[in-house]
Formats: C-alpha cells, sequence, structure tokens
C-alpha cells in the first residue's frame, strides 16, 4: 500500500512541472514588434527634410540678376537686355541695322551706324546757305529706320522782291518697304515770323516716290521768301536701313536783286 502512494504522488509532480498556469506572464515576445516599429519611423522622417531643403537653395543662387554673365560690364540689374551677348548692352553707342536693340533703350535700329547725318532726328542737320541765284543743287542720302525716326534737313535762302523764287524736293529710290512723307516748312522769314509747313508730298505708297515744288508768295514775285527754311522726312508706314533714299533739294528761279 505504501508503495503505491508514493507512485501516485510522482506522477502528480510531473504534470505541475510540464504545464505552466494560465496566468504566467510570458513578456519577451510581445518587446520585438514595439522595438521595431518606432526606429523605422523616425528614420524615414529625417531623410525626407534634408533633401527638400538643399534643392531649394540651389534655385535662388542661379537666378541672380547681379552677375555679368557675358563678361560686358553690364548686369542685367544695370539695364543689360541680353547678358548672353557682349555685343548687347547700354554701353552700345549706336544700333546695328540688324533688327535688334543693339544699346537696350527699347528700340531697334536706332541711329544705326552707316547713317552719317545721325542724330538730324534730334538736331537738324544744317546744309549752309542755298544762294538762290546759284541755282544751287543739293542731293544727299538718308535712311528712314526704325520707322518713328525723322530726317530733317535746314537750309537758308537770301530772296529779293523781284525775284521769281522756286525751291523743289524730290525724293526718290524709296526703300519697297517705307511709305515716306517729305515736308517743306518756312521756319523764320527775315522778319523772325514762322509760317510752318508750307507744302508736302505724301502721293505714293510703299516705295513711291514724292515730290513738291514751291514758289512763295503770288506766282513767287513780289514778296520776300528769305530766311530759315527745313525738309523733313519721315515715314507713315514701315522702315528701311539697307538701302538709303535719295533726296535732292532744288532752288531755281529768275533773280534781279537777291543780296549776296
Amino acid at each position: 500500500m505504501l508503495w503505491l502512494m508514493i507512485a501516485l504522488l510522482g506522477c502528480i509532480e510531473n504534470d505541475v512541472k510540464d504545464t505552466p498556469p494560465e496566468w504566467v506572464d510570458l513578456g519577451p515576445e510581445d518587446a520585438d514588434p514595439d522595438a521595431d516599429t518606432d526606429t523605422d519611423t523616425d528614420a524615414d522622417s529625417d531623410a525626407d527634410t534634408d533633401t527638400d531643403t538643399d534643392t531649394d537653395t540651389d534655385t535662388d543662387t542661379d537666378t541672380d540678376i547681379d552677375l555679368d554673365g557675358d563678361g560686358d560690364g553690364y548686369t542685367p540689374s544695370e539695364g543689360d537686355c541680353d547678358d548672353t551677348d557682349a555685343a548687347i548692352n547700354p554701353g552700345v553707342y549706336i544700333d546695328d541695322c540688324d533688327g535688334i536693340d543693339n544699346d537696350c533703350d527699347g528700340f531697334t535700329d536706332e541711329d544705326f551706324d552707316g547713317d552719317d547725318w545721325e542724330p538730324n532726328d534730334v538736331v537738324a542737320a544744317d546744309l549752309g546757305d542755298l544762294k538762290d541765284y546759284d541755282d544751287e543743287t543739293v542731293t544727299l542720302s538718308g535712311y528712314i529706320a526704325p520707322e518713328y525716326d525723322v530726317d530733317v534737313f535746314t537750309f537758308t535762302i537770301a530772296d529779293g522782291w523781284f525775284d521769281w523764287f522756286n525751291i523743289e524736293v524730290n525724293l526718290t529710290d524709296v526703300p519697297s518697304t517705307a511709305d515716306l512723307v517729305v515736308d517743306l516748312i518756312w521756319v523764320e522769314d527775315s522778319d523772325g515770323s514762322s509760317h510752318g509747313t508750307v507744302d508736302t508730298s505724301d502721293d505714293e505708297g510703299l516705295g513711291g516716290d514724292e515730290s513738291l515744288s514751291w514758289g512763295g508768295g503770288f506766282g513767287g514775285t513780289w514778296t520776300d521768301t528769305s530766311g530759315t527754311y527745313e525738309v523733313v522726312v519721315y515715314s507713315v508706314a514701315g522702315h528701311g536701313c539697307a538701302t538709303p533714299y535719295r533726296l535732292e533739294i532744288i532752288e531755281s528761279g529768275l533773280w534781279l536783286d537777291a543780296a549776296e
């Protein structure tokens, strides 16, 4: 009987050791998932922030308008309208006939190199005294470019009361790309009075020649038409700097008492 009780006790002890109670905490298996999640999230956030900041800084530096890109001594902030071409900057004296604003003043082909009379749109080109008793003829060439350009030529005439006075102006070889007009202005007579525009010619269109003839007074006689005159050439459409126009100013008539 005794040996039977000992055998039963041994079986009970083995059952306790092999099967743990339900309340036993198996915590170490839960700890691993928590640690992995925290580490991955922190690493991704830091990397994205650094990359965005560097890219923005480089873009701002490349658009600096204080840099002289073509080495001509002018930056965009100083008025250089093409900082990739050293031949284009505010320091250029005159434009070329190339359709480009070479001097960065906002206008193309203005007072371009090749027009010997410029800047006669600002100050009239003085042709001197056309003594009417000499039948003097003045021939010159010029350009109207760009379209708003104006060419002004001034001269003086000494007339007499009994002279048969006449001024002819012929504008020829007009570029086919321009419709030019010619005006004759009596700027000032011998008494200092101005008479404004006394004749004009705008009969033809693009490439058309223009001419005018003015005798002054009644048939050109019995009046003193001495004084200062201007011939003005301008465009009503188009311009041309590839070929020049030809201008001829002729003073002709009969003279009886014209002063020297």
